[in-house]
């Protein structure tokens, strides 16, 4: 079985990428959260990695993290949630986000993705809110204590103002956020968004 895949990055799309690894092209189905996350093309990538076989064909799908990769196995579990539900999930909430969702019982934000309907959202929120509460008690302490900067929200701002949706500005701005371990100007963390929003283009 496959658990990770280290490459360069050779192609970015809406909803897939292609690593190459020893001359050979992998093509892993990717969410969003993963998406703003990666370098420019060329760059080596390490990404976690999940082989789904059906009856139809066999579909790889890569993650930045641990975390995302967790999230997703467990959303597996749930009857009636396919790779492509669970992807759509973490593409429209991101991982920690999607954590409380489960938590705060929140059905019409699991709805928000694509092809999850509010049966789905509650059998979600019902078989994975006891599986998640130690961790899901842990983020939300963080929420409450931690609010994105008036930087970040600034940067958030200018985002949609320019076309984005917030849920994709905010993920963007916040991953611009982490990766500048500090107080940044909402300028810069505009620009180093766009750069990763614009690779999803």
């Amino acid at each position: 079985m496959l658990a990770f895949l280290r490459g360069a990055l050779a192609a970015v799309g809406k909803e897939a990428i292609i690593v190459e690894v020893n001359g050979i092209g992998f093509q892993l189905q990717v969410p969003a959260s993963t998406l703003s996350r990666l370098p420019g093309l060329g760059a080596e990538v390490k990404l976690h990695t999940y082989l789904a076989s059906r009856e139809d064909g066999v579909s790889l799908y890569g993650f930045w993290g641990q975390d995302e990769l967790a999230i997703f196995r467990l959303l597996l579990n749930v009857s009636g949630v396919g790779p492509k539900g669970a992807v759509g999930l973490l593409s429209a909430l991101g991982p920690q986000e999607l954590r409380l969702a489960i938590a705060q019982g929140d059905v019409d934000g699991l709805t928000r993705a694509p092809g999850i309907g509010k049966k789905t959202a509650q059998r979600i929120i019902l078989e994975l809110k006891d599986k998640l509460a130690g961790e899901i008690s842990q983020l939300e302490g963080e929420a409450a204590g931690k609010k994105a900067s008036s930087e970040e929200e600034d940067a958030v701002a200018a985002l949609v103002a320019l076309g984005y949706s917030e849920s994709e500005a905010r993920r963007a701005a916040r991953a611009a956020a982490e990766d500048a371990g500090g107080a940044v100007p909402a300028a810069s963390l505009v620009r180093s968004a766009l750069k990763r929003l614009g690779k999803k283009a």
